[in-house]
């Protein structure tokens, strides 16, 4: 079976994780203690959830194909929604982003369907890195990296940049914790990662695998 790569797979492989597949993806479980990691969490860790399947629905009858599925529509551009271990943001009035969480379906399902096709509702193809950034300190990262100023997680979808990278950013409480749902072109992800993991690691932080987010 063809297993997808993270962009970031190689600044992983050194670290010596625990390897799970997840959607087709090798992704790092753990890098040690999960009762640690745990705990990094709620303080400030960074975790590569690059494995989380994406897909862009777009065109003029966007919106109505995916009403036809059954999907929950956000109104306004950059609002978003979750729906049955999904994530839909509304990208722009005829562009919509679709991300999977680790337990979801969802993209295959729609994939399977688009591929029969609708005059005027487009695939695009997704392959962004993905990063949480994660716990109480973990403001104080975008802070030194980004010049829009997210204040008390409010859950509002940003595009912006972080440490000069084009980025889209999601403030998120994810099981009473605060995190930061970021992605970007994986042209970046390298780099972005290596920026941002400096400052986690300088804050008393660390990287951790995906069995939290699980």
């Amino acid at each position: 079976m063809y297993l997808r790569r993270s962009p970031l797979h190689s600044e992983l492989e050194w670290r010596k994780p625990v390897w799970v597949t997840l959607h087709g993806m090798d992704a790092p479980l753990h890098f040690g203690s999960e009762r640690t990691e745990s705990t990094a969490m709620r303080d400030v860790a960074i975790c590569d959830v690059s494995a989380r399947r994406k897909l862009g629905i777009k065109g003029p009858n966007a919106e109505a194909w995916l009403q036809d599925q059954g999907m929950p529509i956000p109104e306004g551009i950059y609002e978003w929604m979750d729906f049955e271990n999904a994530l839909i943001i509304r990208v722009a009035n005829d562009e919509f982003f679709v991300e999977d969480s680790f337990k979801g379906g969802k993209i295959a399902q729609l994939s399977r369907l688009l591929s029969w096709g609708r005059s005027g509702a487009y695939r695009v193809e997704r392959q962004d890195t993905g990063l949480l950034l994660s716990g109480r300190r973990s403001q104080e990262v975008l802070a030194q990296t980004c010049s829009y100023s997210f204040r008390d997680h409010e859950e509002k979808f940003v595009m912006t940049r972080v440490s000069l990278v084009s980025c889209s950013v999601l403030p998120m409480i994810e099981s009473g914790v605060g995190t930061f749902r970021i992605w970007c072109n994986s042209s970046y992800g390298i780099y972005l990662w290596g920026s941002l993991t400096k400052i986690v690691e300088e804050l008393g932080g660390r990287t951790v695998g995906v069995s939290s987010l699980m």
